[in-house]
């Protein structure tokens, strides 16, 4: 069998990692203190989870609590902060948490949550996931940067320029899945309307309901 007829896709990944999670494999590697936990009207990982900047022995982490996307002040969240959970896991091997730990969701910084993992292998694909209270996120999957020196052949993906508003996002449908290594953005990330006159708020509103699109979310 050759290299690349034997490489996991995304799809297969994300399929095994998912059946799995159904099984309670991919459940928190760790038991949260006792206590009150926060109680949320809806799931609050509205916005999905990112990940980026890859390095040979770690990634960042992105995700932001919100239930709630027309309310810019406390995006529908009753607390000024929240702790989350996050794990990741080696994709070859779901169920195995290769890192972990925790981070606080803050209101003053819009409920982002940036997490800086390390000690990975490089050129190693990953799941991972964060947790707040009893609710959890999408299952996310990353890769680490090869290491350096390595004559690792990568598939990248590019894209630029979006208006929400006129157009269909199948072009990032496509990239989700076309198995790729890496997803490159280069900018802008978001126009809105030009045609016409809008406010500053408008446009920020189209910003948040082009991240919560589902298109953009998978890829």
């Amino acid at each position: 069998m050759s290299k690349n007829s034997s490489r996991l896709s995304r799809r297969d990944i994300l399929i095994n990692a998912a059946t799995l999670a159904g099984a309670a494999v991919l459940a928190p590697p760790f038991a949260q203190p006792l206590g009150a936990k926060p109680r949320f009207g809806a799931n609050p990982f509205m916005f999905g989870v990112a990940s980026g900047d890859p390095l040979p022995d770690g990634v960042v982490l992105w995700t932001r609590l919100g239930a709630d996307l027309e309310d810019v002040e406390t995006w529908g969240l009753a607390e000024p902060s929240y702790k989350l959970w996050w794990a990741i896991y080696d994709a070859e091997t779901p169920g195995r948490a290769v890192a972990q730990g925790d981070a606080i969701a803050a209101r003053e910084k819009g409920y982002a949550v940036h997490v800086e993992a390390g000690e990975l292998q490089p050129g190693r694909r990953y799941t991972y996931r964060f947790w707040c209270g009893d609710e959890e996120s999408p299952l996310g999957l990353t890769k680490t940067a090869p290491a350096a020196g390595s004559d690792a052949k990568l598939r990248f993906g590019f894209c630029s320029c979006s208006e929400y508003e006129n157009e269909f996002f199948h072009a990032y449908r496509a990239m989700a899945e076309a198995d790729l290594d890496f997803a490159v953005h280069l900018g802008d990330y978001i126009y809105e309307s030009p045609y016409e006159h809008f406010r500053i708020t408008r446009g920020r509103s189209t910003a948040r309901r082009l991240r919560y699109d589902r298109y953009t979310d998978a890829m």
